[in-house]
């Protein structure tokens, strides 16, 4: 699956986004597609500030702190494809930054042959990466009936084993896929360590493992428990004195 976001504050400009992306979305790929279109500024700041994926991302960055969100997207999505709709009164050098990367520029007010062909050539683009298999070392590529989604590790909390299916624990919210925990251990990067049976979590994530709890914290208020046979590993990993992060059995911090 691929997810399209779009943010224009013009409805008559978003209206033509969407009819063009549906076509495009129609006739030159056969995944399915997730689309998200919004011309309201604080219901579009507060769904991408919920760290929601994104694979093809438009902003109006004519409101005010649209860049700012537009860096904060850039940099949980690095695989994206971003488009940026500005005006003549903006400084390229305003957006035109390495924290955006954007691939595509539209500035107001563009025709609708220049809007065609922005939205093919950025399609086209993404497609083309989307179907290599260059540049997925930091992606989970995500197999299902509805198609292939490519999910950035850096969004991944967990991995949990739960009811014979693999739960792919994100910011706010779950995924499914069929696979094993000993599978994924072969296949994920080295900073996905093993904390029980039925989870692996992303390293990069914890704030503090609480040996005495068994559990650990992690960002976005996420406990993980442990298990008897992965403590000893957790307190080896974490009992560095720069680390800070553990709490042992008798209370005290390493």
């Amino acid at each position: 699956m691929i997810s399209l976001v779009i943010f224009n504050k013009d409805k008559q400009e978003l209206d033509s986004m969407d009819r063009y992306s549906h076509y495009l979305a129609a006739h030159l790929s056969e995944e399915k597609w997730q689309y998200n279109f919004f011309t309201d500024w604080n219901e579009f700041n507060g769904y991408m500030s919920d760290e929601q994926s994104a694979d093809i991302v438009c902003v109006d960055i004519t409101m005010e702190g649209s860049i700012n969100l537009t860096k904060g997207i850039r940099k949980i999505n690095k695989h994206a494809y971003i488009i940026l709709v500005a005006t003549i009164d903006i400084s390229p050098m305003e957006y035109m930054r390495p924290e955006i990367m954007a691939g595509s520029l539209l500035i107001r007010k563009y025709s609708e042959n220049q809007l065609h062909e922005v939205f093919d050539s950025a399609f086209k683009k993404y497609l083309a990466e989307f179907d290599s298999d260059e540049d997925k070392e930091d992606m989970y590529v995500l197999e299902s009936r509805e198609g292939r989604r490519l999910i950035p590790y850096s969004q991944i909390y967990y991995f949990e084993a739960r009811d014979k299916k693999i739960v792919i624990g994100c910011a706010n919210s779950e995924l499914t896929c069929y696979d094993t925990i000993s599978g994924l251990m072969d296949e994920l990067p080295d900073y996905f360590i093993r904390c029980h049976r039925s989870f692996i979590i992303n390293q990069k994530k914890i704030i503090k493992v609480v040996l005495n709890r068994n559990e650990i914290e992690m960002q976005n208020d996420i406990f993980i428990p442990i298990s008897r046979s992965y403590k000893s590993e957790l307190r080896r990993l974490y009992s560095d004195n720069t680390r800070k992060m553990v709490q042992a059995d008798e209370n005290e911090d390493f």
